[in-house]
């Protein structure tokens, strides 16, 4: 019998924790921003250049130094700064088990629908947001109705291999006991 887990993830409430990528890349774009922004005002309102200002060429330096370490330390982070791990979720053709206490079986469940492709260590395309990270597989979820009450829980997918188990192997055999859709 095939049985596979995933961790379960919830996002975490209040406000967005910023990784170390992230706090060195906006320290860098701010000073960028402070240095241009003191310049064109100082060559507007007393037309002084600062470029004569060695001083204020380095913060210039320093700040797209810093640019430069947030950027290339993100592709090394997986984003996880808004996740916390919260369970444990079995799927097999027969039941699903939720932290080894909470058992759904197929045979009591209307329809099962599982949503998201995210896997772990792949690319998250967000250089706008400074943080090119790796992502840390937990958009996936799993929806289903079990006697009249819907549930939905996100998880977290640690390999293509892993997804290819549950598409592959688990799926097949769930539809025979009841309704699953993957998209």
């Amino acid at each position: 019998m095939e049985k596979i887990a995933f961790d379960l993830v919830t996002k975490k409430k209040g406000f967005k924790q910023f990784s170390n990528s992230e706090k060195i890349y906006y320290l860098g774009f701010i000073g960028i921003v402070l240095v241009i922004g003191i310049g064109v005002f100082l060559n507007y309102v007393f037309e002084i250049n600062i470029l004569q200002y060695q001083w204020l060429k380095y913060m210039a330096y320093g700040a797209l130094l810093c640019i430069f370490i947030g950027t290339f330390k993100a592709f090394r982070e997986y984003d996880k700064s808004d996740y916390e791990t919260s369970g444990i979720l079995f799927i097999d053709a027969h039941k699903i088990t939720v932290d080894y206490t909470e058992d759904y079986p197929l045979s009591e469940i209307a329809f099962v629908k599982f949503t998201g492709y995210d896997v772990k260590g792949s690319p998250i395309n967000s250089l706008s947001e400074g943080s090119p990270k790796k992502s840390m597989g937990g958009e996936n979820y799993v929806t289903f109705q079990h006697k009249n009450k819907k549930y939905k829980y996100q998880f977290i997918v640690i390999s293509k291999a892993q997804r290819q188990v549950l598409i592959e192997k688990i799926i097949p055999k769930m539809q025979l006991k009841t309704k699953v859709t993957y998209s």
